[in-house]
């Protein structure tokens, strides 16, 4: 019988894992998806992971955000491939791609064995494959729109000189600068970490696919609380995937109020980083 164990943790470890494709492998990965990914499928990914920075909106210049939304649009089919080849490394070798690529344009009717020995096999993959697929294009969205975020930043910062970059920073840093990370009282989940441990293990499902492909490790989730304790800006900054980061988030949105930060005497909003691991006890 196995156990799913689900913990906070206080010491982030990161663990990375390491792909060995060959570059024909990530060449035929590439032709596919220019194959089979539309032109308004790649737009609705991108139109999702804009979507997700849509609270830049009430805090970024009119200027900045159009910026911010016309590079996000002019990602290339070659960029979105990028990210899928370790799902699909995962899960087919370089001959089942070969054969993958054959068989794109040819009718039913004309497919010999191994096509339909591939059909048969991504049938039975299917959905561990798509929701692979999936957190692969969130990942993707969020690591494309933090890289966006900074180069703007960074672009604005150097065409007004160094003496100006703090005032003319864009709110999202403006905002995080205000908003502290080290303070004199740190915030508390009610009830102390006891209890933040007991609702974290009380309410976190661990993902079906993530238990059978046996994921573990750690998802890292950062969020600011206000000074009214309310949980704000939640974000992925170490990914796990099979679903294990989308449970984090909602998981922490859904947390009751904190008994805000102070500094100095007084209540102010705080930074908060939460690893949370996922793991499997047989």
């Amino acid at each position: 019988m196995k156990l799913y164990l689900i913990t906070a943790c206080i010491v982030l470890l990161i663990n990375t894992q390491a792909y060995s494709q060959s570059q024909s492998y990530r060449d035929k990965v590439i032709k596919i998806t220019s194959l089979t990914v539309s032109e308004e499928a790649k737009q609705m990914m991108i139109e999702k992971a804009i979507d997700n920075y849509s609270w830049m909106k009430s805090k970024e210049t009119y200027s900045f955000w159009d910026e911010f939304t016309y590079e996000m649009r002019k990602v290339s089919i070659v960029e979105l491939a990028e990210i899928t080849i370790p799902v699909y490394y995962k899960y087919l070798s370089e001959k089942e791609l070969d054969t993958f690529i054959d068989g794109i344009n040819l009718p039913r009717s004309k497919l010999g064995l191994e096509h339909k020995m591939l059909l048969q096999k991504l049938s039975s993959i299917s959905k561990k494959f798509n929701e692979e697929m999936h957190d692969a294009g969130i990942v993707w969205g969020n690591n494309k729109a933090e890289s966006l975020v900074q180069k703007i930043e960074q672009r604005k910062s150097n065409s007004i000189g160094q003496s100006h970059a703090k005032q003319s920073i864009s709110d999202k840093h403006s905002f995080r600068e205000q908003v502290y990370t080290f303070v004199d009282e740190m915030p508390q989940f009610p009830g102390g970490e006891e209890n933040m441990m007991s609702y974290l293990g009380e309410n976190i499902k661990y993902p079906f696919v993530a238990q059978q492909a046996g994921i573990e490790g750690l998802v890292v989730v950062a969020f600011d609380i206000t000074t009214m304790g309310d949980i704000v800006n939640s974000e992925i900054i170490k990914s796990l995937g099979a679903g294990t980061d989308e449970e984090a988030i909602r998981v922490v949105k859904r947390m009751p109020k904190w008994i805000p930060g102070k500094h100095k005497g007084k209540v102010v909003p705080v930074r908060y980083t939460l690893p949370i691991r996922f793991s499997i006890i047989e």
